[in-house]
């Protein structure tokens, strides 16, 4: 599915999904074990999505970003990059995603470096 999607954008042209299906590949590389292959697709689907001014979409790809990267032990670079995310977003705003994610922040600053599985 995921293949057919990506032939689609190069196809048609058309990318208005494209952070998200790029996202849904390091998802899956993810479950797959493929921990570096996931983190590039993460952070490929958050420049593109920074690019074209999808909020949300970044804001997915930056949460499952700083899943992974917490993990991984790197619980700082999680925080940083989760938290340069959250900041584009007003703070009375409260969409179920950003909520999600704020409270996803305050838990790694909470327990620094404490291992979660991603849901």
């Amino acid at each position: 599915m995921l293949r057919e999607a990506e032939t689609t954008i190069v196809a048609t042209g058309e990318r208005i999904n494209e952070a998200e299906i790029i996202r849904g590949r390091g998802q899956v590389e993810f479950r797959r074990g493929r921990i570096e292959e996931a983190e590039v697709s993460f952070g490929k689907a958050a420049a593109v999505a920074r690019l074209q001014g999808a909020k949300l979409f970044e804001l997915r790809a930056a949460v499952d970003l700083a899943w992974l990267l917490n993990g991984s032990g790197r619980q700082k670079e999680a925080t940083d990059h989760l938290t340069a995310v959250c900041s584009q977003f007003s703070e009375a705003l409260n969409w179920s995603e950003l909520t999600s994610a704020r409270n996803l922040l305050a838990q790694f600053r909470a327990e620094p470096g404490a291992e979660r599985p991603h849901p």
